[in-house]
């Protein structure tokens, strides 16, 4: 009998463990590691991790990354670093040639391992809607009550520490801010907010409050802010300029009507005692050129407020905004736990509002959104019945806010075991409605995409596309996900994730996965996943050594790249990497991810179970036919008869596919013939695609082929159309 032949192409549909090994279909894998299935035709072996030799090294761990555009336009990165004693905003100069460490609020710890105390903290990097980017960490979900720490910070760029050395002068209406004694050239950049004491009569003298951003840096003593000053100080005052601010609630609610013969506010659907004028010492502002009004020194109902003098100038139901200027500890700290006056550590952009989430004075505020006037990300009411919707859970016990990420009609508020959308475009129709009966197990887990968004939960890995949540995971990775997942300690380890080229790539830090790698019958257990999903394709691999720890995208003149952070296991510190390289370069990693143990990549490919359309039916398995290129080493191959999982190495292999002296005679016979075809011996050594059969006799039902590299230093692998020969036995030959 002619022998017989199954082709089948390199798994475009990706890996498949939901399903039996023989039941998935002839386009996908029982198991990929570190392929790419972007390429039609090829498996592909993924590229090295290495680090960016443009970018400084981080001088020790790091929890996240971070990007922003500063004043003048320039893109400024940073990443979260610490220890267990300290936790710092490392951020780097333009030329990110040298870092500058900028205190934490809290430690940023990353040891695990040692106790849930010393894991990574859950952070959060969003842009803020007039500019800049929020910070925010978390060492838990829940209350200060319980020890829960939590941070938020506006970043615009800034890339020193604090400086206070001199004095300056300032005037209430103008951006203008003069020093003495100052070296501000040096020692400040645009992005730093400065915060001074006051000596104006009118406006009411302060210690330390909020001035401004700086816009940018005229010369050792001249600056110049983004907005006018709102007050003004004479030669001495005392300052600060910061890299890092908290935020302070102002008030905008309503419109006020005022005139330059009286001292008395008239207000129209105002708040002024509700939301807080009473106390402390406020100023009032026309909100469209911040032209001041006056200072409050009495309020005697929502609607009205008086004035310490006439007002300055006159107004008929116009906008306003209401600072207040006693607050300095407030306007400056970035620590979030247990102040009512903060609006938690979480926050997004939607409906060109400001939300907020997750603030711990109190359990029932871990579940409250705060959302801002629009135009303006601390015009917030924190009133009783003020600018802010409860997210209930609809399970037994209340649920604190884990995650916030805005989509194209709808901001995803992600809880633990539920996920909801908060659906409207105004105050009068935000109204939230529940999505999913699973929420996420780690803030850092959600990526953006196609106008949806993508996270990762206890059951699945889901993603929202506007319409409906879909479960990404259930059909390629099904019971093996949850069953891992369920192994997965929260409390002590956390998730990374990236999008990169269409491909969402989930790094899960410490689990015991219920899948093994078999090579011959040495059997292995990943201590970690970095899930890698192909969005166009829904093709499922699994990477070795992405120890992601955060990403950020480039700029449109960068190519809209993404970089991501990885911490170097030799060092111990973070890195930053290319993920062009893991698309675009092949060769072997330079840096051991932390925890993963050892470099990669490490090509392993193990198919289906081939059973030539008949379960029952025995056949004589005879060859395995592949069109392949390996550089640097052989394709080992191990055959896995029947249902089993233990397999046995062949002794014939896919040998390297670059030319040796004896290949190359045979192929082109005179030189003449390879200078015609090669134009370098660097083109030659790249290594062809060459079809090979690697002969054998096998009995069975069903047979299953692993591919794997024969060592680590492999430069290059790929595989392309493969094909089973087989002879079947007569049909009564089960």
């Amino acid at each position: 009998m002619a022998l017989l032949t199954q082709d089948y192409p390199p798994s475009p549909g990706g890996m498949n463990v939901a399903q039996a090994g023989q039941d998935i279909d002839d386009t996908e894998a029982r198991y990929l590691q570190d392929i790419l299935l972007d390429y039609a035709g090829l498996a592909r072996r993924r590229g090295p991790v290495k680090a960016l030799s443009t970018v400084a090294l981080l001088p020790r761990p790091a929890t996240n990354l971070v990007s922003t555009i500063d004043p003048i336009g320039a893109t400024k990165f940073a990443a979260l670093t610490g220890t267990a004693a300290n936790g710092y905003l490392t951020v780097w100069n333009t030329a990110l040639t040298t870092t500058q460490d900028v205190p934490w609020a809290f430690a940023l710890p990353t040891t695990p391992e040692t106790s849930a105390a010393l894991a990574y903290r859950f952070s959060s990097v969003t842009p803020a809607l007039t500019g800049g980017s929020f910070i925010g960490t978390a060492s838990d979900h829940g209350t200060s009550a319980n020890g829960v720490s939590q941070a938020l910070a506006l970043w615009r760029g800034g890339d020193k520490v604090d400086t206070s050395t001199g004095s300056v002068t300032f005037t209430r209406g103008s951006a203008t801010v003069t020093g003495a004694g100052t070296s501000w050239l040096t020692t400040v950049s645009p992005g730093m907010f400065l915060f001074a004491n006051t000596d104006d009569a009118s406006a009411g003298t302060f210690t330390s409050t909020l001035l401004g951003t700086v816009a940018s840096v005229t010369s050792d003593t001249v600056l110049l802010l983004e907005k006018v000053s709102p007050y003004s100080g004479s030669a001495g005052r005392a300052f600060t300029l910061t890299s890092l601010r908290g935020t302070t609630p102002k008030v905008v609610k309503g419109r006020i009507t005022c005139d330059v013969a009286s001292t008395t506010v008239s207000g129209g659907n105002t708040k002024f005692a509700s939301q807080g004028l009473g106390t402390g010492t406020w100023n009032l502002y026309r909100q469209r050129d911040f032209t001041w009004i006056g200072k409050v020194t009495a309020v005697p109902s929502d609607i009205s407020v008086t004035l310490a003098a006439n007002a300055a100038i006159s107004m008929a139901d116009e906008l306003y905004t209401a600072v207040r200027g006693d607050w300095a500890a407030a306007d400056k700290s970035t620590d979030n736990s247990g102040a009512a006056s903060k609006l938690g550590w979480l926050t997004a952009v939607y409906a060109e509002r400001q939300w907020y989430a997750s603030n711990n004075t109190s359990f029932d505020k871990t579940y409250r959104l705060w959302f801002s006037d629009t135009g303006d990300i601390e015009a917030v009411d924190i009133s009783d019945d003020g600018d802010w919707i409860p997210v209930a859970s609809t399970v037994d016990a209340p649920e604190a806010i884990r995650a916030l990420i805005p989509t194209y009609n709808a901001l995803l508020v992600l809880k633990d075991t539920e996920s909801f959308a908060v659906y409207g475009s105004s105050p009068d129709s935000f109204s939230a409605k529940k999505l999913e009966d699973d929420g996420t197990l780690s803030t850092m887990s959600i990526q953006s995409y196609g106008g949806g968004a993508i996270w990762a939960g206890r059951t699945g890995i889901y993603y929202y596309d506007g319409v409906q949540v879909t479960n990404m995971t259930a059909s390629k990775l099904g019971a093996v996900y949850e069953n891992t997942m369920r192994t997965f300690d929260p409390t002590r380890y956390r998730m990374w994730s990236m999008l990169v080229r269409g491909h969402y790539m989930l790094h899960v830090e410490k689990i015991n996965p219920t899948i093994n790698i078999t090579k011959g019958n040495v059997v292995t257990t990943p201590t970690y996943w970095t899930v890698c999903i192909n969005m166009d394709t829904r093709a499922f691999t699994i990477f070795r050594n992405v120890g992601i720890r955060g990403a950020v995208q480039l700029p449109a003149s960068s190519g809209r790249g993404i970089w991501y952070l990885v911490n170097n296991d030799s060092t111990g510190f973070g890195t930053v990497c290319d993920s062009t390289d893991l698309f675009d370069t092949e060769s072997v990693d330079e840096i051991i991810s932390t925890k993963s143990g050892a470099l990669g990549p490490d090509f392993y490919y193990e198919t289906k179970k081939f059973n030539a359309g008949e379960d029952i039916r025995l056949k004589r398995i005879r060859q395995i036919s592949a069109h392949y290129l390996a550089q640097g080493g052989n394709i080992l191959v191990d055959t896995v008869m029947g249902l089993n999982d233990i397999g046995s190495t062949l002794t014939g292999y896919f040998p390297a596919s670059v030319y040796t002296w004896d290949t190359l005679r045979v192929a082109f016979g005179t030189w003449a013939n390879v200078s015609t075809q090669y134009s370098s011996w660097n083109a030659i050594t790249q290594g062809v695609f060459r079809p090979k059969k690697i002969g054998f006799m096998k009995k069975g039902h069903h047979v299953a082929f692993r591919y794997y590299q024969s060592n680590a230093d492999m430069v290059r692998v790929r595989m392309g159309p493969q094909q089973v020969g087989y002879k079947p036995m007569r049909p009564s030959r089960v």
